[in-house]
């Protein structure tokens, strides 16, 4: 908190930060990652750490924690970790769990998106994001 103020200051993280956190990052190679945005990267506190891991170990696949409230559409695709790396397929039971936890832990605002495992690298134009 700065004294005085009243306001907590937020932590700028790295990729770097994310990636000692969350294992699968580090799988992203340096011409990847120096381009993506963690501005939509939710830092998983203890909690949301463990239910990310959880939620992993569920689905076989990894799972990214992103801040809710946040999408940079004026990005460009490249910045977009989901326009660099494919989305799992998930069954109906597992998009229902999925959605459980993020109802769970919406005061946080917190999304979790899921990511094929093994980590398989798209094109742009394979990005859900792409017109």
């Amino acid at each position: 908190m700065i004294i005085g103020t009243g306001v907590f200051m937020r932590k700028n993280y790295s990729f770097t930060d994310f990636k000692k956190r969350i294992a699968f990052l580090q799988q992203i190679p340096m011409e990847v990652a120096s381009h993506l945005s963690v501005d939509e990267f939710y830092y998983p506190d203890p909690q949301i750490q463990s239910i990310r891991k959880d939620l992993e170990a569920f689905f076989n696949h990894y799972v990214m924690s992103y801040k809710a409230e946040v999408f940079l559409k004026e990005a460009p695709l490249h910045s977009h970790l989901c326009a660099n790396y494919k989305g799992a397929i998930l069954t109906k039971e597992q998009v229902s769990l999925l959605n459980e936890y993020e109802s769970r832990f919406q005061e946080k605002n917190v999304r979790f998106v899921v990511y094929q495992k093994p980590l398989t690298k798209i094109s742009s134009e394979e990005s859900p994001f792409f017109i």
